[in-house]
């Protein structure tokens, strides 16, 4: 047990004492989380690669055709002998993440797209 505070100078190095060990505490809980957070990185990582086969991220026109595409093409297509289970599964997957990679790169495709249609005119205008 400590000694006893008898002044009001014994009090506030007290206190002193007492803030400088709650700030070094503070400090080494901040770095244990951070160290936490770190270490689970990679699962989180790999958390948001899995989520991306089950998550749908609609983005509006150029999802939709994808989505219409996909079904055309690989469900009534390529999948149309399968059973009914992996024409159901795969394609689901596939939309999902086709949706997300279109989400995250939404930007570059539409310009992609648009360098496209202006190339089309300029043929058709020389033509």
């Amino acid at each position: 047990m400590k000694a006893k505070i008898e002044t009001i100078e014994q009090l506030r190095a007290e206190r002193l004492v007492l803030i400088s060990s709650l700030e070094h505490s503070k400090n080494n809980i901040r770095q244990d989380i951070y160290a936490i957070r770190e270490e689970l990185q990679p699962a989180k990582n790999a958390i948001n690669f899995l989520g991306n086969f089950f998550t749908h991220k609609n983005s509006g026109i150029l999802n939709t055709g994808i989505g219409l595409g996909i079904d055309m093409i690989v469900k009534n297509g390529l999948m149309a002998n399968s059973s009914w289970i992996n024409r159901l599964i795969v394609p689901f997957l596939l939309k999902n993440v086709t949706s997300n990679v279109v989400h995250d790169n939404q930007e570059g495709i539409t310009n992609t797209i648009f360098n496209w249609l202006k190339k089309l005119r300029k043929r058709k205008k020389s033509e």
